[in-house]
């Protein structure tokens, strides 16, 4: 096995490990003392943070740059857009099929019902049970990867960015924190593996 693939399974089996402890351990208290304690003001530019980890930002930009690469003949640039373009279509793909199949409920739920479940395969507003793993936290780790790929000088900066912006989605309890764990799984491995296996033998 080669020893990218072999880092990538350590890697998800580690965060699987965690975000199960994370689960029975720190999710619901987390939460809840980030309720007891968070002010309106943190709450506020958390709120702001949070915004940008939306795929609207990041998706057009990339879909408009894929299109070009049709028209632009230079080589490096058609394999920079499809790799971006591939890598953001592909995360998103998968860590929708996974909350779809999840079916774990959002904290809100617990907030004003009480509850923790799972309902795999909602019928109705799957938006309730739609929290594992974090979409947005998807989203800004894609763009991270394909940033860090790309311009590998600022991969620090590109990193700490997601990270921030993934743990908003705590603040503002739209996802508990092994949502998140997860959600960064989804959104770093898929542009590494397509990347390892498409972008780097110039197959796209």
């Amino acid at each position: 096995m080669h020893s990218t693939y072999k880092k990538l399974l350590i890697y998800i089996s580690t965060s699987v490990f965690i975000s199960v402890y994370f689960y029975f351990n720190v999710d619901i208290p987390l939460n809840d003392y980030v309720i007891a304690h968070r002010s309106q003001s943190v709450a506020t530019v958390f709120d702001y943070i949070t915004r940008l980890g939306d795929a609207k930002y990041p998706y057009p930009v990339i879909v408009i740059l894929f299109i070009m690469g049709f028209f632009v003949q230079k080589p490096a640039f058609k394999w920079k857009t499809r790799f971006a373009f591939y890598s953001m279509l592909g995360a998103s793909v998968f860590v929708n099929i996974g909350k779809f199949t999840i079916g774990r409920s959002r904290p809100k739920l617990w907030i004003y019902e009480g509850e923790t479940a799972f309902n795999p395969f909602p019928l109705g507003n799957t938006y309730d049970y739609a929290s594992m793993p974090s979409g947005h936290t998807q989203v800004s780790f894609t763009v991270a990867l394909i940033l860090c790929i790309l311009f590998p000088k600022y991969r620090y900066l590109f990193v700490l960015i997601a990270i921030i912006i993934s743990f908003s989605r705590v603040m503002v309890s739209a996802h508990w924190l092994s949502d998140v764990v997860m959600g960064a799984v989804f959104g770093s491995v898929v542009p590494i593996l397509i990347y390892h296996h498409f972008y780097r033998h110039k197959k796209l």
